[in-house]
């Protein structure tokens, strides 16, 4: 059976990293299990390669750089703490496949994938596009988008079925209003779903903008 818990600080991830490396070793449990940590604000680089050795999936939450990255670096955990937050490359640098998750209903609002994939590759807060918080821990784009796609498929030890297009798979797929390789990343929130298929069908065809009728290039990712 699959575990997932919820840990921030660096004490607390460690210990969830214990556990579960404990109850791997007591229990014999094979490491393809795949427990998740959710959230991994203060993760550090020990035990980042620690979990990835131990194939612990880890789940970040970047939605606090994105609504509170300036009271965190003034008011609850300083400028240090704050640019280590959510190290999404020290994550992909030890071979990780991490992903993102939005903390519904915590948060406000309907799923905002590709709000989330800009704050991971820009790491700035939604109203000070100035202010980079941690650029040495910048997702690139490609990593952001596995992190929405193929890794989360993995997380679920779902691979075989979903994640990417390839035959034998479930045709889980989105068709998007742009291109996220041919835009600037501080727009990428503004990428809209033009339409969702599940099992290869269509369900949740939304009228095209007067652009894409007019030809607009549009993407395809599953």
């Amino acid at each position: 059976m699959q575990v997932a818990t919820h840990a921030h600080g660096d004490r607390t991830c460690k210990e969830v990293v214990d556990a579960y490396e404990k109850v791997m070793n007591d229990c014999k449990t094979p490491t393809d299990v795949r427990h998740r940590i959710e959230h991994c604000g203060l993760m550090t680089p020990e035990q980042i390669a620690r979990a990835a050795k131990l194939n612990i999936a880890m789940s970040f939450f970047v939605d606090h750089l994105y609504f509170y990255a300036t009271s965190y670096t003034n008011d609850i955990l300083g400028p240090e703490r704050t640019n280590r937050w959510t190290p999404l490359s020290v994550a992909t640098e030890y071979g990780a496949k991490w992903t993102i998750h939005q903390d519904h209903p915590t948060y406000p609002g309907h799923a905002r994938p590709f709000a989330n994939i800009k704050t991971a590759v820009t790491r700035t807060q939604r109203d000070d596009p100035k202010t980079v918080y941690g650029e040495e821990y910048k997702a690139t784009l490609d990593e952001a988008l596995k992190a929405y796609t193929i890794n989360a498929a993995w997380q679920l030890r779902k691979e075989k079925e979903l994640g990417s297009l390839e035959v034998g798979k479930k045709a889980d797929l989105l068709i998007i209003s742009d291109n996220p390789h041919q835009m600037d990343a501080f727009k990428l929130e503004e990428i809209k779903v033009v339409d969702t298929f599940l099992g290869g069908r269509s369900t949740n065809q939304t009228a095209m903008t007067e652009k894409n009728k007019q030809g607009k290039q549009v993407k395809v990712y599953a």
